[in-house]
């Protein structure tokens, strides 16, 4: 009877190279130091990265997008198009890099939207834009204000929104908010204050019908004299070393009796103005109102603010810098003025990251439980050890990048975990079945299961980062917001190779 032919196993075959030992791999998992030394660099870099990693909502995104605003009072739609839009259009068609130009005319104001390719820094881009439109701003009506032009920043928002009230006195109110509004936008770390509330006053020129009549002038024709003879006006070039110094003159009115005393010409007359109109001082009409309503139902007059943060400054650092000069200024006014928070950007994200961290946190526990139920307690803390050192990386490289911590960049975090745990299951799962066989020693089964699975696992890898690329490669504004997601995760996918094949050992 002829004998069976017995078949060997892979691992009865599998033999070590004594070569590999030689090899700067293994002197590196030989000396144990070594990877000591490697965890405690990627974690000293993690940390650094976390700390210094600026926090935001949102990613910070730069689109090129610059709008135009001229206001005519008075105006028609059509005399908008015809005085504004459509010379300031063909002004700007002159500027490089231009992808769309979108106008709309509307009763008193004219709006154009210019959107200029990807990669243009907007800051440069409303520079182009304003230099074409002073070359043009002779051109324009007298009588209409000069173009704003403005660049789109998705990161110019309220720091804080606040308001205050806490007496019936409008007086003591107004004088309370102005010394909050000039100490708030003297720090160093606020752009500016926009008060809302605030009694606004001007000056009224009541003029009756029969004195317009008897001058034979239109209420308009008086208003046109009493500007040009209240407005600066240019008085020459003075010339000096070179450089040219334009001068004009200011009329010296600075209270309402200069007003009363102006003298206008009117047909051919010289007459004071306050022998054909009555001036005084009154609140503007139609000036937005703040109120605010307590729990109890009791309505407040109020003054809102709302502070905006230099550009590139923290949300928390503005945020708690704006709190502490507003604690010091209501203990200077006795805590008579009560402080409401309305909308606090700072105390927002913080609640989204705790929230952000503890589904995070809560991922990881589900990855460990479902190891522990099926590969045992050792593997599942070793992938445990991973997850960690591979986000601390990704920190690192998150800060050399200029990427900063948000929603996003946390969501993709979480979406990579999937991805790279597979790559430390299949290593983790091999060095345990090589070992087992009690052939290799706990080196030997390193190199050899780096020997087997490396390359297959960049590739599986490689393979999960092209599914990302579309994300990188997506244009306008979408493609800019999104951009932290595949960037991210491709960071944190290579990472985890390079941490599961340095750091796990049987």
């Amino acid at each position: 009877m002829p004998k069976r032919k017995q078949y060997k196993s892979y691992f009865d075959l599998l033999k070590f190279d004594a070569s590999q030992a030689n090899s700067f791999l293994a002197r590196y998992l030989i000396n144990f130091r070594f990877v000591t030394l490697f965890i405690l660099v990627i974690i000293l870099l993690g940390v650094w990265g976390l700390m210094t990693l600026p926090r935001r909502l949102n990613p910070e995104i730069k689109i090129p997008i610059v709008f135009i605003a001229t206001v005519l009072p008075g105006a028609s739609p059509e005399d908008v198009e015809s005085l504004f839009t459509i010379p300031l259009e063909d002004a700007v068609q002159s500027v490089d890099n231009i992808q769309e130009i979108n106008s709309t005319s509307q009763e008193n104001i004219s709006t154009i939207v210019i959107e200029f390719e990807s990669g243009i820094e907007p800051e440069q881009a409303r520079s182009d834009v304003q230099s074409a439109i002073d070359s043009v701003a002779g051109e324009l009506p007298e009588d209409a204000a000069d173009p704003n032009v403005a660049a789109l920043d998705f990161e110019d928002i309220p720091v804080w929104t606040f308001v205050v009230t806490g007496t019936s006195d409008l007086a003591s109110l107004t004088r309370f908010a102005d010394v909050v509004e000039k100490r708030i936008e003297a720090l160093p770390i606020v752009n500016n204050v926009i008060v809302t509330g605030l009694e606004q006053e001007e000056i009224q020129v009541l003029v009756k019908p029969e004195i317009l009549a008897e001058y034979g002038i239109s209420p308009i024709q008086l208003s046109q004299t009493i500007k040009s003879q209240t407005s600066s006006y240019p008085a020459g070039t003075v010339r000096s070393n070179g450089f040219a110094y334009p001068v004009s003159i200011d009329p010296l009115i600075s209270s309402l009796d200069d007003i009363r005393l102006t003298s206008i010409k009117l047909n051919g007359q010289t007459v004071r103005l306050s022998e054909i109109a009555d001036i005084s001082l009154h609140s503007s009409p139609n000036q937005p109102k703040s109120f605010y309503t307590d729990i109890p139902g009791e309505t407040e007059r109020s003054i809102t603010f709302s502070v905006f943060k230099q550009q590139g400054a923290n949300i928390d650092d503005a945020s708690e810098e704006i709190k502490e000069e507003m604690d010091l200024i209501t203990k200077e006014f006795n805590n008579r003025f009560q402080v409401i928070s309305i909308m606090d950007m700072g105390e927002e994200i913080e609640n989204q990251f705790t929230e952000l961290i503890s589904n995070l946190l809560q991922t990881i526990f589900l990855v460990f439980l479902t190891l522990f139920l099926f590969l045992g307690f050792k593997q599942a803390s070793i992938t445990l050890l991973i997850i960690p050192l591979s986000f601390f990386i990704t920190f690192a490289a998150m800060q050399v990048m200029g990427i900063t911590i948000n929603f996003l960049s946390l969501f993709a975090l979480i979406l990579s975990i999937g991805s790279f745990v597979d790559t430390a299951i299949v290593i983790i799962s091999a060095m345990t079945t090589y070992y087992a066989t009690k052939k290799f020693t706990p080196q030997q089964t390193g190199l050899l299961v780096w020997k087997d699975f490396f390359s297959a696992l960049v590739a599986s890898t490689i393979t999960n980062i092209w599914g990302f690329v579309p994300l990188l490669l997506a244009g306008g504004i979408i493609g800019e917001f999104i951009r932290t997601i595949p960037i991210v995760v491709t960071t944190t996918l290579i990472a985890s190779i390079i941490v599961t094949f340095l750091v796990t050992l049987p």
